[in-house]
């Protein structure tokens, strides 16, 4: 029912807004098919693997600033004494590592807005090379969601939307840690509200989590970790939006 006060013609209307953003977390699986073997011993122009993994478009009235991209090779032999990693995203290296042992080397790194795409392909090259010899390379799988790998708290989304609030998602990581998020006004860093996942041994966290919150000057989103190599995401995310117009 619509609001009236005294000597309006028009009652005040109550819209409700869904801004759903979903289906998010974007795997390689293994582009290795069976096993290979690196031999260059210098950074080639053709890389190794490539992959191009699209992310959904942000809804109106939320902002996508932050992803992670994750990597995993598992090397099963080495004659070499070193494995040298290099990964592109569109083009930029955005992880520079090396390898000096058999087993699986796990990277990850933070993307900020404008280094990959919403809507449209994000182009992922990996590139090896040895020092010497050879390594042997039985899989290789890429993982890339709108999150974080960081330790520390990091903006991940932002609302623009005022109203009454309510905030729903599936915390979940990809890695063996803790992954936590909290609601903050975007524009100051206090009187947040804060929301825990409880750990897990292995695979995907996926914990309900709703809060209800009223919110004046749109909200933020932060995701942290307890471990470097671990990406925190969240596969769904809903904001139900109660104002007055």
């Amino acid at each position: 029912m619509a609001l009236r006060l005294a000597g309006e013609p028009n009652g005040i209307q109550e819209l409700v807004e869904c801004i759903a953003y979903e289906n998010l977390l974007k795997e390689s699986g293994d582009l290795e098919a069976g096993t290979k073997t690196i031999t260059a011993t210098s950074k080639q122009g053709t890389p190794d693997y490539t992959w191009g993994p699209e992310l959904p478009t942000a809804p109106d009235g939320l902002s996508v600033l932050r992803a992670v991209l994750r990597s995993l090779l598992t090397i099963d032999s080495m004659t070499a004494g070193t494995l040298n990693i290099s990964i592109e995203v569109n083009g930029t290296e955005r992880i520079s590592d090396t390898a000096t042992a058999t087993g699986d080397k796990i990277n990850t790194v933070d993307l900020t807005s404008g280094q990959f795409n919403l809507g449209s392909a994000t182009q992922i090259d990996v590139y090896l090379w040895v020092d010497s010899g050879n390594a042997v390379i039985s899989v290789c799988q890429l993982w890339l969601v709108p999150g974080t790998c960081t330790t520390a708290w990091e903006e991940v989304y932002r609302i623009t939307r005022t109203g009454l609030i309510t905030q729903v998602c599936e915390l979940r990581r990809v890695g063996t840690g803790t992954v936590q998020a909290q609601l903050r006004p975007y524009s100051s860093s206090y009187n947040y509200v804060k929301y825990q996942q409880l750990a897990a041994a292995s695979g995907h966290n996926d914990h309900l989590r709703a809060l209800l919150v009223v919110c004046n000057e749109g909200l933020s989103v932060y995701f942290t970790g307890s471990v470097a190599t671990d990406a925190n995401y969240t596969y769904h995310i809903y904001f139900f939006v109660r104002s007055l117009m």
